[in-house]
């Protein structure tokens, strides 16, 4: 993610429930929505 450093995208992707070496376009629907709403919050 441009403009965030690992330590943060690991933040953001546990915070969704999402692996953190998981791409955006192999994401399910509810994992997709659940990072948005993560990232909203950053």
């Amino acid at each position: 993610m441009p403009g965030y450093g690992p330590a943060r995208v690991a933040a953001v992707m546990a915070t969704c429930g999402v692996g953190v070496k998981r791409r955006a376009g192999d994401l399910g629907e509810a994992q997709r929505e659940r990072l948005l709403a993560a990232l909203a919050h950053w």
